[in-house]
């Protein structure tokens, strides 16, 4: 399968971080490629920094204003004229494969429609909380979805797509502004056409943000996502599973019957025994307690936007 591959790196405000990805990305030998960057009417040097970038000869676009991560992507597939999209976050890195990575995944499996890398552990970051975040994803994608090789979202801040599909689905949905569910809603749309897989040989490196920040995004997230939930009727091999979602319940639950402490241990036994591997036994009590902080206010998020959900249609 002869394969053209386009590169697509939304970025706002993250010059520097962007320049560090591209620094860090290597072509596959013998591809037709190309790398597009869309400045997403970032107000610091971005513009000025893509200009003067000279490793790579870039396809550069530029918002007037901000839109969203889903429009800004949009804006560079539409330029992009190969068959496979690569879309990579612009705060992340890729390692020297990466690319071939993803060219091989389609020249091996060209029937799927699209494929999802991983974020590999962070053991840089200084901070408690993206420490967790970096185990809690891995862990997620690399020991307790590994019976799921499809999946119906895309994700983890880099996958790809083959072009014909992307444009029979329509894109990304843009009334997602910011980094929410945009790309795990395109997922769920392109297997409609077509499988999406994980391959873990797709590896990238992102650090992830602070305690706050990160609790509002799992805010906004746990809002978008059950609203996805109650439109489509479906629970997930991967993201919004079933396990997952019992899982969370059963945490929430503990703050009224803490006997519940000893199900949620036993059931999240995964995590919990890899965290202690890691990191070791006072790492994974915090992390206990995280989790029994951030289930309870997902959930209750989720059940505030079940009612409001239903009470629209109840109102049309």
């Amino acid at each position: 399968m002869r394969i053209f591959l386009s590169v697509v790196i939304p970025t706002y405000q993250q010059s520097e971080k962007t320049i560090q990805l591209l620094d860090s990305i290597v072509l596959p030998k013998g591809i037709r490629s190309e790398i597009l960057v869309v400045d997403d009417g970032s107000a610091d040097q971005t513009k000025q920094i893509l200009r003067q970038y000279r490793r790579f000869r870039l396809k550069v676009m530029h918002h007037l204003k901000n839109r969203g991560v889903a429009a800004a992507r949009n804006t560079g597939a539409k330029a992009a004229k190969g068959d496979i999209l690569l879309f990579l976050d612009g705060d992340v890195q890729v390692f020297p494969d990466t690319l071939t990575q993803v060219v091989r995944t389609f020249q091996t499996q060209p029937g799927i429609g699209g494929v999802s890398g991983i974020v590999v552990l962070d053991k840089t970051s200084g901070g408690f909380f993206p420490r967790y975040k970096s185990l809690r994803t891995y862990c997620y994608w690399m020991i307790e979805n590994t019976k799921h090789p499809n999946r119906q979202t895309l994700g983890n801040a880099c996958f790809a797509v083959r072009r014909d599909i992307f444009e029979k689905v329509g894109g990304f949905n843009e009334l997602f502004k910011g980094a929410s569910i945009e790309d795990n809603e395109l997922g769920h749309r392109i297997v409609q056409y077509a499988p999406v897989i994980f391959n873990p040989r797709i590896k990238i490196a992102h650090t992830y943000e602070s305690f706050w920040p990160m609790v509002q995004r799992y805010v906004k997230r746990s809002q978008l996502w059950t609203e996805l939930f109650w439109r489509r009727r479906t629970f997930e091999s991967a993201g919004m599973s079933r396990g997952e979602t019992i899982n969370g319940v059963v945490a929430s639950l503990t703050w009224i019957f803490p006997p519940f402490l000893i199900l949620h241990f036993y059931l999240g036994r995964r995590f919990y025994g890899f965290v202690r591997q890691e990191e070791g036994w006072v790492f994974m009590v915090k992390c206990l307690g995280v989790q029994l902080f951030l289930y309870p206010l997902i959930y209750v998020v989720a059940a505030w936007t079940t009612v409001l959900f239903f009470g629209r249609r109840m109102v049309r």
